[in-house]
């Protein structure tokens, strides 16, 4: 980012008395941030679904790049909590398993979690489903679960569901519609899972469904059943409150048709709500020629600033063209526009060939009895600047021996 420095406000280093140039400082900052976290999936969009065709290439729950898997998201050891009360974790599931490991694995054709163990409630593995209800109404959760056989051994195992809509601080169980689930080693047993889900999760940004296996009941000998979930499907539907009004700039900096601007102005751009960056490119452009002038281009919060990577040129027409498109508010309609037309232009300030005026000195010009130590400034009629990195002051005494130079570090 340039800062111009438009008048002297510089620190001067001195050996003796401090020296004061009265003036003002113009700087022009911007900044953005951005994050990246889980993604969740926006049924603003439409109904969640899968079906685990794929689910032999995925790498991890959660990988980047894979759809099918990015919107589930696995969970390391957790030791808080009481199983089953949903947050206690005893196996990882950030990573595929296999065979007769506690945690999650691939089926064919479906996803399954095992927690083994003899003891009852004493391992637990979870995975969570995100989802966005933004401006949404919760409908249904339905997925099969069926039992998978797992070595000898007639011991049980228990799959619940939560929810959270604090990020996974606390845990809700749903119940009802086939759930809990219950399954019995080398019993043949399957279920088709319909549920309400809770109208908790209505308009909540973040909502994690949690499919959460322990084991329990216990049984009587050799090794936990695995369960498997597929055909998962989430439903809601629209609470009437989706935002589908575009974006509306409110104000423009330089003002549309504006005069005599500083060459070292930033151009921004602010709007009604908060925006973020759509298809297109935002230009600067001298209004002879619509020559672009290069720029980075920048947008954080309701605003989007056009920082040019070199002052303007003097008394220079200068036009703001944004396409269609080109930036959305974060429900993703889109801005209509500004054209490359004049609907935002101005006209930087000639160039000042005048020299500034001394207006006052203190200590006054013949002043006498003056005390150090004592803070010499000097007053223009209009703001300053050293002209150059070497520029400096001194002060002399009346037969012209330096006493002090100021310089302009």
């Amino acid at each position: 980012m340039r800062t111009h420095v438009s008048s002297n406000d510089r620190s001067a280093k001195t050996t003796g008395w401090p020296i004061t140039l009265f003036a003002t400082v113009v700087s022009i900052v911007a900044a953005s941030s951005h994050a990246v976290g889980q993604t969740y999936f926006d049924l603003a969009g439409g109904n969640y679904s899968e079906n685990f065709t794929s689910v032999a290439t995925w790498a991890n729950l959660g990988t980047t790049g894979n759809t099918d898997s990015n919107s589930f998201s696995g969970n390391a050891v957790n030791a808080t909590g009481t199983i089953p009360d949903g947050t206690r974790l005893t196996a990882q599931t950030t990573t595929f398993v296999t065979t007769s490991s506690g945690g999650v694995q691939k089926g064919t054709g479906n996803i399954q979690l095992l927690s083994t163990g003899p003891t009852q409630n004493s391992s637990s593995a979870a995975i969570d489903l995100n989802l966005k209800f933004t401006a949404r109404t919760s409908g249904n959760l339905a997925f099969d679960a069926a039992t998978v056989f797992n070595s000898t051994g007639d011991r049980s195992g228990t799959l619940r569901v939560y929810f959270s809509i604090t990020g996974g601080s606390s845990w809700t169980q749903i119940t009802g519609g086939g759930l809990p689930y219950v399954a019995t080693n080398n019993v043949a047993g399957s279920a088709a899972v319909n549920v309400a889900i809770p109208a908790a999760v209505n308009n909540s940004s973040q909502v994690k469904l949690r499919f959460y296996y322990h084991n329990d009941p216990n049984g009587t000998t050799g090794s936990r059943p695995k369960i498997s979930i597929d055909n998962v499907v989430v439903t809601s539907i629209s609470d009437g409150t989706a935002d589908t009004t575009p974006p509306q700039i409110s104000l423009r900096a330089p003002a549309n048709g504006a005069v005599d601007v500083a060459i070292q102005t930033d151009v921004v751009g602010t709007f009604n709500e908060p925006i973020q960056a759509g298809t297109g490119t935002i230009l600067l452009q001298k209004t002879a020629g619509s020559v672009t002038i290069p720029a980075a281009i920048t947008i954080a919060g309701s605003s989007v600033t056009i920082n040019p990577t070199a002052d303007l040129e003097y008394a220079t027409g200068y036009n703001v063209v944004i396409p269609s498109g080109a930036i959305t508010d974060l429900s993703g309609n889109a801005f209509t526009g500004i054209p490359a037309n004049g609907a935002w232009s101005f006209t930087t300030a000639a160039q000042d060939l005048t020299s500034p005026v001394l207006v006052s000195t203190n200590p006054t010009n013949g002043a006498t009895n003056i005390s150090p130590p004592t803070t010499l400034s000097v007053t223009f009629n209009e703001p300053i600047q050293f002209p150059f990195a070497d520029a400096a002051i001194t002060v002399r005494k009346l037969d012209g021996t330096p006493v002090v130079t100021y310089t302009s570090g």
